[in-house]
This record gives C-alpha cells, structure tokens and sequence, in this order.
C-alpha cells in the first residue's frame, strides 16, 4: 500500500468522523447515563434534568478542549427529528406498559429500538463498535424478564433505568475511547 493510499484514506476517515463528530463525544452519555442510575435507585425527581445538564457541560467542554464542528444543518434536522418519534416511541411505550401490563417491557423495548437504530443511523460513516450491539441485545433481553418473574415493566420503574443508564456510561466511554484514539489527547491548556 503506498504513503498516498495511506494519506487519502486518512483524509475519508476524517472526513468521516467530522460529519458524525457531534456523537463521538462520548464523555456526554456519561452523565446522561448517571441520571438514568440515578432516577432508578433514588427518589430524586431531578435526577433525569441533571443528567442532561451534566451533558451539555460535556458537549461544551468538548467544544472547548477539542473544537466544535458545525453539523450540516440537514443533519441537525434530522436528529431532532429523530429525537422527537423516539421519545413519542418510549412514552406511548410507558403507556402500553401501564394498561396492558405486558409480559415484556415494553419500555426498555422502545427505548432500546430507540437507541440502536438512532446510533446506528448517526454513525453510518464510522460506524457501530461490538460493544454497542451487545449492549443492545442485553437490554432485549432483560426487556423479557418480566415474562419470567424478573424486573418490571415501564418507563420509570427501575428494572429500565439502572441498565440503560448503565449501558450509556459503557458506550459513552467506549466512543470517547474512540474519539481520542480518532483525534489524539486534548492538547494541554497554556497557564
């Protein structure tokens, strides 16, 4: 193989991982996943709120540490889009879990179809590690625990938010490791 094949293929990963940028920053699920925990072991009601606030002071740090980069405005579209029909998903989810109290949960079913096709979709050109589909087929099949005696349905019960929860942290730490193997260590702060 030769230097200029190495170098263009260098630029396409780039290029690559500018456009799904914005979901490699994977130290954002962290907190994300510790309000999940959380929401399923405490009864602090604002424990989800927080979790997204830690979020968004981890997106800016990135920001900060790494640079932003400006998604295409279609793809910003797109996920809020997509953001919207998942959490439409989850919530008539949770409701079908209240009424018909299903064998299965429902809930972790939705938010697991949810989570996966989304990453999925949003990291086409880099794609999906093992770790993300195992994580995956972990949460179906503790989302049939109910059918034996294992766990709870619905959205808040904690049967569903400790193991998302806990799957975000893991696959949050496994795109940084990503990301940094990708971009390097945050270069160091000048006093």
């Amino acid at each position: 193989m030769s230097a200029h094949h190495l170098d263009a293929n260098r630029v396409r990963q780039a290029a690559d991982f500018a456009q799904e940028y914005d979901v490699l920053m994977g130290l954002s699920m962290v907190p994300l996943g510790a309000g999940f925990v959380l929401a399923g072991t405490t009864d602090f009601d604002g424990s989800l709120l927080f979790g997204a606030l830690g979020a968004f002071i981890v997106i800016g740090w990135y920001n900060r540490k790494y640079g932003a980069v400006r998604p295409k405005s279609g793809r910003i579209l797109a996920m809020a889009l997509g953001t919207v029909v998942a959490i439409a998903l989850i919530l008539a989810a949770d409701v079908l879990d209240g009424h018909l109290e299903p064998p299965v949960s429902l809930s972790l079913l939705a938010i697991t179809l949810s989570a996966g096709l989304g990453g999925w979709l949003l990291t086409r050109r880099v794609g999906q590690t093992a770790v993300h589909w195992v994580a995956c087929a972990i949460l179906v099949v503790m989302a049939f625990g109910p059918a034996v005696g294992i766990g709870s349905v619905g959205l808040f019960a904690p049967y569903t938010l400790i193991p998302v929860g806990i799957a975000f942290i893991v696959l949050g730490l496994v795109d940084h490791a990503r990301f940094v193997r990708f971009i390097g260590p945050a270069p160091k702060e000048s006093p």
